[in-house]
């Protein structure tokens, strides 16, 4: 993104969803709609005072709400461009900002969105997806049990600039787990969800192995599958050095987790359709 937006070529508009579309192809005419950031991108110079001194939290969704944000906001420390927002739903209007922001007046609570209409010649749909809510499958504990979490949540966690500063650790007592398991398929390849496969969660739960396998190779690591699905070029020898990283794998997926409710560890039961047994494995953190 910060190649794109030095490109003079490219044209990066923030903060802005398309409202109409017309015309035919080579010639395009798009309705756009910039919504209000109440912060003025031409004086705001990024310097953050505004969010230093605002009084109100609210959980932060960049951070799949792992963490807190002010009202006065950038969604991540290296947005593109670097210029904050007011959420005008969680401020309370104590004009702390303004008086922050001092000389540069860059804080305009007045601002309303801008509506431009512009003539282009091709569109690329880029289409990206939505989270499944896992707090819906029951027998998975997402949402009782504080060390079940969703990949997204663990990859924000192990992000260096996430909230625990690339720190993984456990909700329940912020501790470093050393037993983690992942469980694919999670809403998919289900009667009750989502019928299809993802294409996705193999590779996935795989790349966040192999990384957590990097930064700690004493932690021990499962992964529990349907099947292993490597489709494109490459995947197919990605999962056998995350085998032969000692990262295991078990066929069958899991029917239920449950919880020790003073140690707040974790305990799967599946079906090991390798070995042709029912299994019960104990782990400190859960990854959907």
């Amino acid at each position: 993104m910060v190649d794109a937006a030095r490109q003079p070529r490219i044209d990066v508009r923030t903060y802005t969803e398309v409202e109409q579309v017309e015309g035919f192809v080579g010639n395009f005419k798009v309705t756009l709609r910039e919504k209000a950031k109440y912060v003025l991108a031409d004086r705001c110079n990024g310097c953050g005072e505004c969010a230093k001194v605002c009084p109100i939290e609210v959980p932060n969704y960049f951070e799949m709400n792992l963490a807190p944000r002010k009202a006065a906001y950038v969604p991540m420390s290296q947005s593109i461009p670097l210029v904050y927002s007011i959420d005008l739903e969680a401020c309370i209007h104590c004009y702390k900002c303004v008086e922050a922001c001092g000389p540069l007046e860059a804080i305009d609570f007045t601002q309303e969105d801008k509506v431009t209409q512009e003539d282009i010649g091709a569109i690329v749909v880029a289409t990206g997806f939505g989270h499944f809510d896992p707090s819906v499958m029951e027998e998975y504990g997402y949402g009782r049990y504080p060390n079940v979490i969703t990949s997204m949540e663990m990859e924000r966690l192990n992000n260096s600039a996430g909230p625990t500063a690339g720190n993984l650790i456990r909700p329940s007592d912020r501790k470093n787990p050393l037993k983690l398991a992942f469980i694919n398929c999670v809403g998919s390849r289900d009667k009750r969800y989502i019928e299809s496969c993802s294409n996705f969660c193999c590779m996935y739960s795989i790349k966040n192995a192999v990384l957590l396998k990097q930064m700690n190779p004493e932690i021990n690591i499962t992964i529990y599958y349907i099947d292993i699905r490597t489709p494109s070029k490459g995947y197919e020898e990605f999962y056998d050095r995350a085998r032969e990283m000692g990262i295991h794998f078990i066929q069958g997926r899991p029917s239920l987790i449950t919880e020790d409710a003073e140690t707040h560890n974790l305990f799967i039961h599946a079906e090991d359709i390798t070995l042709g047994l029912v299994i019960e494995n104990e782990y400190d953190m859960v990854m959907l």
